[in-house]
């Protein structure tokens, strides 16, 4: 409930503005499909693939300056993450209280070659800058300037495969740095259907800046054999993990001003 009557507010405060002026500010809604990936900085853990995903959100514009206009927006984005692969195995969800839990317990619960799959939700919160620029009397490009991303994640599921599924729908939440800081530029057409409103298309690239991982795990090598009768007394060799994974998306989005 608090989080509904905050999300209200912020919609009522969006609209209060949207009525103060009629030729400085503008109230919209927008909706966008997107494709999001991660990447790290590590050689061991590369992008495997990509994850499509559904933005919904509102908006509030101010003219402050003929052609200039002040975006302010609030947006769920849905499906958001990607897989990565890891060549070499260990224990990368430790906080994660996970449905099957040899999978974050044990000198090398993840085997080499596996393959994680991150799938989250966000509420983000943006304040951006557009540069306008008439382009015939009832349509307007323009381009999105920097535009700041300030998200929290609100739920994160995870898989893990290596030649089968071997589990999926884990929460791994804790496992993950819940706040994300993140720049977007884009660019789009705006059209008047009406003397009071106006429907735009614009696609977007989002770089999340913060790292995603907590990196509270280890890679795993193996080093020998103990008894060859009780694999639980095998000899490895374990090593921080201190990847940087990084968020990415492009997206394709339709809106309505009023």
């Amino acid at each position: 409930m608090k989080k509904l009557f905050r999300h209200l507010l912020i919609v009522l405060f969006l609209a209060s503005f949207s009525l103060l002026s009629a030729q400085s500010f503008k109230f919209g809604i927008s909706t966008s499909g997107n494709l999001t990936w991660i990447s790290t900085n590590d050689v061991t853990i590369k992008s495997h693939s990509p994850m499509s995903g559904v933005t919904m959100g509102l908006q509030a514009d101010y003219m402050f300056k003929p052609q200039w206009v002040l975006e302010a927006a609030t947006s769920f984005f849905l499906n958001q993450g990607g897989k990565l692969s890891y060549s070499t195995g260990g224990n990368f969800w430790p906080e994660s209280e996970l449905k099957v839990p040899k999978y974050n317990h044990g000198p090398k619960p993840i085997p080499d070659g596996s393959v994680m799959e991150y799938n989250m939700k966000f509420w983000s919160v943006s304040l951006g800058i557009k540069k306008m620029f008439n382009s015939r009397r009832e349509a307007r490009t323009f381009v999105e300037l920097p535009t700041l991303y300030f998200s929290n994640m609100l739920k994160a599921r995870g898989a893990l495969r290596n030649q089968k599924i071997l589990t999926e729908n884990e929460n791994i939440i804790n496992d993950l740095h819940r706040f994300q800081f993140g720049l977007g530029t884009g660019v789009g057409i705006e059209k008047n259907i009406t003397n009071n409103a106006a429907i735009y298309f614009s696609a977007q690239y989002i770089q999340y800046l913060t790292d995603l991982t907590k990196n509270g795990g280890f890679k795993s090598n193996f080093i020998s054999l103990g008894n060859t009768t009780d694999p639980a007394d095998d000899i490895y060799e374990q090593y921080a993990e201190h990847s940087r994974a990084l968020l990415h998306g492009l997206s394709l989005k339709i809106g309505l001003l009023f």
